[in-house]
């Protein structure tokens, strides 16, 4: 039966009352490695956000919103809801939740586009790069934040090292940070902004002098030819950055293509005034992503 003293939508009021011991029931699994500490965080934070936007009372009021649901959001709910049936049936209406959990349906993710590189393979080579403290840890790490090509985020950092690029170059929304690489543009090939968390952009400008003795060419780095052959190289983490962004976390593709550096079927992006004019959109996908849990498995 619904209870009687809940005065908020019925799945609402289950959360309000339930949610505390569902974290930390999540929070038990990771530590007995059946979740991982990266799902967790996504499965925790894809329902805050839920709850934040939806006041859901039956199993019909997900008709309407199923579509705008995300994978993470719809998976969270599903695990939720068994967590109440299987712990909480004497206090639950068990069959409203079984209705609500049959609208749920979890979509088919896309085939993954190139060779993305994997998260746990990621931070194992960052970890091993940080032991060596030079240039070579804060180049990978800069391509895992902006998702660029090897060469332009390359050629960033060593104007960062000869003073070329400086704090005021560093353009500041918040919490994200930005530096301006339309000069570095080859080709076919453009080149937008480097964007980035601000912490992690100002962590850049603070080493400058380890840029100061990079070598020429990218192609020249030992770390990114031993990190191409790991399978977790500039080219798989860029095809990483872009899975994980449009797909898993369904974001907005022109977004994420101008955050890349890519060129997008909707147009490119011709001139200065409309390249800084998409970068405000781009910074809000980018504020986005983080807040799913982009960047939580370097944690």
């Amino acid at each position: 039966m619904k209870p009687k003293e809940a005065k908020q939508p019925l799945l609402n009021y289950y959360w309000s009352k339930y949610k505390n011991e569902f974290i930390a029931y999540l929070e038990s699994q990771v530590e007995e490695g059946k979740l991982s500490e990266n799902w967790y965080k996504n499965l925790r934070n894809a329902l805050i956000s839920f709850f934040k936007k939806y006041k859901i009372n039956e199993a019909f009021d997900f008709v309407s919103i199923q579509k705008d649901l995300t994978n993470p959001q719809i998976k969270a709910l599903k695990k939720f809801f068994k967590f109440l049936m299987d712990f909480k049936y004497k206090e639950v209406d068990i069959k409203e939740l079984e209705a609500m959990n049959r609208q749920l349906k979890v979509r088919q993710s896309p085939k993954l586009e190139g060779k993305p590189a994997k998260e746990s393979e990621m931070k194992k080579y960052l970890d091993e790069l940080k032991e060596k403290n030079d240039y070579s840890y804060y180049l990978y790490k800069a391509l895992i934040y902006t998702g660029g090509r090897s060469s332009q985020i390359y050629k960033l950092l060593q104007d960062i090292g000869k003073g070329k690029v400086t704090e005021k170059d560093l353009l500041v929304f918040g919490d994200v940070g930005a530096f301006d690489i339309t000069k570095y543009a080859e080709g076919k090939k453009p080149s937008y902004f480097a964007i980035m968390p601000l912490d992690f952009a100002k962590e850049l400008l603070a080493n400058k002098d380890l840029f100061k003795k990079m070598p020429k060419s990218f192609r020249n780095v030992k770390a990114l030819k031993k990190a191409s052959k790991l399978n977790v190289g500039a080219s798989n983490i860029r095809d990483w950055f872009f899975n994980k962004a449009l797909y898993q976390l369904e974001g907005n593709k022109t977004n994420i293509n101008f955050i890349q550096s890519r060129q997008d079927e909707k147009g490119s992006w011709q001139n200065y005034s409309a390249i800084r004019e998409a970068l405000k959109g781009a910074v809000k996908e980018y504020k986005k992503l983080m807040e799913k849990g982009m960047f939580s498995f370097m944690d």
